[in-house]
Parts: C-alpha cells; structure tokens; sequence
C-alpha cells in the first residue's frame, strides 16, 4: 500500500485498554478539566478508539480524512480534511483521537482544521505514542500507553 503508514502490531488486553479508557475519561471529563461535547477520529486507526470514547459520554463521533505522502523524512501527513459539515463542531470542545503518533503532524493540522471550522476549544490525545514526548514535533495533549519496552499508562 504506497503512501499508507506502516502498520504497528503491539499487545494489550481488551480489559486494560477499556480500564485506561475509562480512567482517562473519568479524570479528564469527571473531573472538569475538560468537557467534551465532541469526539473526532482520524479515520484509519483512530476510529475505534475515538467511538469507544464517544460511546463513554454520549456524545457525537464525527471523522476527519488523513491524506499522506512519501517524501525524503518517510511518510507524512500532509492534509486532513473533515467527513462532516462543519458546523457541527462550531461551538463545541473537541477531542480528536488517533491510535498513535510519530510527528505529531496529523494531529497538529486535524486540530487547525476544527479550530477553523469554529470549535471552541480542541484537545488530542493518542492511544500509543512510539517515541519520546520529545522526539515528536507536535506532542499531543494526552497519551494513553506509551511503548518504551514497556506499554504503561500516560496521562499529562
């Protein structure tokens, strides 16, 4: 498949990614840090883990398209566009959700992308970060696991 991110093959059980899930919810919406009255996915891997998260509070899953290119750096994001009408985020507190992070670049422009469309407030966060917080260009708000060897739950 040219032009698709290589496919990344870890391990956890279905109990503690549904625990950490919920955890993270609990802290970040429970507690009132931030309210969120929209989930976004980045549509391949963000998707399942986006609907479960919506799924949690009830409210909308809508769905953001990755474009990607090779270039000299590998394979990079280079556009996101949304598979939903705008106005739907207008106003709103946003979550956007992708399954894990390389540069930060998907999530970087899917977050411009809904501040433009009108979203009041727009957080991140990555079920798997593969790198140091450090090495990504545009960290993400929240990550779930990060995999350093060891898979362990990351919320910042």
């Amino acid at each position: 498949m040219d032009g698709f991110p290589k496919v990344v093959w870890w391990y956890i059980s279905w109990r503690r990614y549904k625990t950490t899930v919920d955890e993270f919810m609990r802290e970040l919406s429970d507690t009132g840090k931030f309210k969120t009255d929209a989930v976004v996915g980045v549509h391949y891997g963000g998707m399942g883990v986006a609907a479960d998260i919506a799924r949690r509070d009830y409210v909308p899953l809508l769905r953001v398209q990755s474009h990607y290119v090779e270039s000299s750096a590998g394979i990079e994001c280079k556009a996101v566009e949304p598979e939903f009408s705008g106005g739907r985020v207008e106003g709103r507190r946003v979550l956007i959700v992708d399954n894990s992070i390389r540069t930060g670049n998907t999530l970087e422009l899917a977050k411009l992308l809904l501040q433009e469309l009108g979203a009041l407030e727009v957080r991140t966060v990555v079920l798997l970060q593969r790198r140091r917080r450090e090495q990504v260009v545009h960290p993400p708000d929240y990550v779930l696991f990060d995999q350093r060897g060891l898979v362990k739950r990351l919320f910042w």
